[in-house]
C-alpha cells in the first residue's frame, strides 16, 4: 500500500526503484551509535577513492565521456542499472554477521581498491 501511494503521489515527477535489504543483525543501541560514526567516515572514504577511480578512468579515456561511462562498472552493470535493480549480496555481505562486521568487510574492500 504504501509502494502505490508513493507512485500515485509522485506520478510522472520520478521513477521509484524498490530496495530489497534483508533483516540485517542490528546489535544494541549503542552499538548502532558507535557505527554510525564509523559508517560517516567509511561514506566519506569510499567516496573519495571512487572519485579517485572515476579521475583515473578519465585520465586514461582522455576525458571521453561516453567511453567513462561504458568502462565505470559496479558488478559488471552500469551503474544506474547496479543502483535501480539492487540486490543484497548474501555470499559476499552475509547476514548473520553483524552490521560491524559486514561494514569492516566493505571497509576492506574500499583500501583494496584504493591501494591497486
Amino acid at each position: 500500500e504504501t509502494w502505490e501511494k508513493l507512485g500515485r503521489a509522485t506520478g510522472a515527477e520520478s521513477a521509484n526503484h524498490k530496495f530489497p535489504i534483508p533483516d540485517l543483525k542490528v546489535g544494541t543501541l549503542d552499538q548502532l551509535v558507535g557505527l554510525s560514526d564509523d559508517l560517516t567516515k567509511l561514506d566519506t572514504y569510499a567516496e573519495s577513492v571512487m572519485r579517485k577511480v572515476v579521475a583515473y578512468f578519465a585520465e586514461v579515456l582522455e576525458d571521453d565521456r561516453a567511453k567513462l561511462y561504458e568502462n565505470l562498472l559496479v558488478g559488471n552493470k552500469e551503474v544506474r542499472e547496479y543502483v535501480t535493480r539492487f540486490g543484497w549480496e548474501a555470499a559476499k555481505y552475509p547476514v548473520k554477521q553483524s552490521l560491524k562486521t559486514i561494514s569492516e568487510i566493505i571497509s576492506k574492500q574500499v583500501t583494496q581498491i584504493d591501494s591497486d
